[in-house]
């Protein structure tokens, strides 16, 4: 059984990525929130609630950092050191062939709008890699 603090992560990530609630504003969405976790984690307060949602903010940047690393090093092997590689090549080749296949199905301009200017031109250099290495020239 979860506890509290975990059905609270839960709560925040249905309404984060919730269709419906993206709809409500702020304030309805806030009070729908608090309504549930009265239910469902009475125990976490509303300074625990707000350090929650700070935390999963965080781990969301560092989660695609991470994934911006993973895909420029899968498609990169060269420039990782001999011994690193040799640890993670068979993690590399899997996420290699899984992300090449995925990649045509991203919304760029969905994604330009949610993406530091930076991190974006990292991802345009990614991009066009897979696209020149499938042999496509699409259009961003």
């Amino acid at each position: 059984m979860l506890d509290h603090k975990a059905r609270m992560v839960y709560l925040i990530t249905v309404f984060r990525i919730s269709e419906h609630a993206k709809k409500l504003k702020q304030e309805g969405r806030t009070a729908l929130m608090d309504f549930i976790r009265k239910q469902i984690a009475p125990t976490v307060d509303y300074r625990e609630w707000n350090q929650l949602e700070h935390d999963i903010s965080e781990l969301k940047k560092t989660v695609n950092r991470y994934m911006i690393d993973g895909l420029m090093t899968s498609l990169k092997p060269e420039k990782i050191s001999s011994e690193a590689e040799k640890i993670f090549q068979d993690d590399i080749s899997e996420l290699d062939s899984k992300v090449r296949d995925e990649m045509k199905k991203i919304d760029l301009k969905k994604l330009k709008e949610s993406i530091p200017k930076d991190q974006m031109e990292q991802l345009n250099n990614l991009f066009d890699m897979v696209l020149k290495e499938k042999g496509d020239e699409e259009k961003r």
